[in-house]
């Protein structure tokens, strides 16, 4: 998948060195979602900039920048009219380099692929309102190359997940008829001699044992598909290098509708946008990150706001110090998670908090075993803390409940 992906980045490095040729511009970014219907892209591939930009590329805010959410408003959209307006889209480390760029060009292909040309100053003046066709025009078919490439790129890797959770429900399944099948045939066995006491008893443990595992069996058939898949290794990860700022601010973007339902506030802090990229496995990392968002939903009360940060120490921002590795903080006001049961609601189907408040709260008690799982796959840590906050008379008991992931930058040869 990392080999797909750089020959994707390599074909679009190739026509940005066309454009650029052609055009005459200082420097051309091409930004991309990788994941369907993320509205925060990352910087697929460059040409022109320096080696110390390229290695503190920012990414792109398609509604910070203001572009419209329904496609069809796209063929309207004067990139002239909205440019300042768009630059407000960039976003993150070195953003500030890119503000004298000539001119900001969105293309989508269908509802889920979303795409931005940024042209840098071109070498002579150039007539933005007279070209703007011809720009636009060039905007759009690099898009459409790079996009159905990905598109194409994403479902191979839903292909490969669904092969191997296939291949280990298959293992599982077989792994469980096994010891039924053995202790039913013994069983079966004994029945063709004269009973004693002691045999009978024996017949009837080995029927209550088959009958537990064929009970487990059909349990385990109820669940979701994905809680299959939660026993990681780092074998099982597919890394590449990702601006964890992109997939944070996705992640808290594909949440927010959910919390808004519940009456929840979930807030993303200007430090996210801070992140570094990091050596990750996108797809699970982004499935451990949105457990404990929609853990934190689930748990928190309503009218209350849910923090997404980066790491700080006392109340400064240190993430930019720290060059092996990046701490994300996911904080909300609700339940106390009691010291004891720290450790617990990591394990599988452990839900804790008094069972979460005894069947009130719906749940598998898979979500955190399998953020932790893919967390510790990456080389990383997860905790929690929980610490009273102070309340009026007469008002319910509230614990400000941390999580806290932090994720190493690289991941060794």
């Amino acid at each position: 998948t990392t080999e797909r992906m750089e020959q994707i980045q390599r074909a679009t490095r190739g026509l940005l060195r066309k454009v650029q040729q052609f055009c005459g511009c200082e420097y051309l970014v091409f930004f991309a979602n990788v994941l369907e219907n993320e509205s925060v892209l990352t910087a697929i591939s460059t040409v022109g900039l320096s080696q110390s930009v390229q290695n503190r590329m920012p990414h792109f805010n398609w509604k910070k920048g203001g572009l419209p959410e329904n496609v069809a408003d796209l063929r309207t959209w004067d990139i002239q009219a909205h440019h300042h307006e768009s630059l407000e889209g960039i976003r993150g480390d070195n953003s500030h380099f890119f503000r004298q760029v000539s001119c900001i060009i969105p293309t989508t292909i269908g509802e889920f692929y979303r795409g931005v040309l940024v042209f840098g100053p071109f070498e002579g003046r150039v007539d933005i309102g007279r070209e703007k066709a011809f720009l636009s025009e060039v905007a759009r078919i690099l898009g459409w190359f790079v996009l159905v490439k990905l598109q194409y790129l994403s479902l191979q890797q839903e292909r490969e997940r669904n092969k191997s959770t296939q291949e280990l429900l298959i293992h599982q399944l077989r792994t469980g008829i096994t010891p039924v099948a053995t202790q039913i045939q013994t069983a079966n066995l004994m029945l063709r001699k004269p009973l004693t006491p002691e045999s009978t008893k024996l017949i009837k443990d080995w029927l209550d044992s088959a009958h537990h595992i064929s009970l487990n069996l059909g349990k385990s058939a109820g669940e979701t598909v994905r809680s299959h898949v939660l026993h990681l290794e780092k074998s099982d990860l597919v890394f590449g290098s990702y601006p964890l700022s992109v997939l944070v601010a996705n992640c808290v973007e594909a949440y927010s509708r959910e919390a808004e339902k519940k009456q929840r506030e979930l807030i993303l802090d200007e430090s996210i946008e801070w992140l570094p990229n990091a050596e990750i496995d996108l797809a699970r990392l982004t499935i451990a990150l949105g457990n404990l968002l929609d853990n934190a939903i689930k748990y928190s009360f309503a009218g209350t706001a849910i923090y997404v940060r980066a790491a700080a120490r006392t109340g400064v921002f240190v993430s930019s110090l720290d060059t092996k590795g990046a701490t994300i903080e996911i904080e909300d006001l609700g339940f106390e998670v009691p010291l004891k049961e720290k450790n617990l609601i990591f394990q599988q189907g452990r839900r804790g908090i008094m069972m979460a408040r005894m069947g009130r709260i719906p749940g598998t008690g898979l979500g955190l075993w399998e953020t932790r799982s893919v967390i510790e796959a990456h080389g990383g840590e997860i905790d929690v803390r929980s610490e009273a906050v102070p309340t009026r008379p007469g008002q319910r008991e509230a614990h400000k409940v941390t999580f806290n992931i932090r994720i190493p930058l690289q991941q060794p040869n």
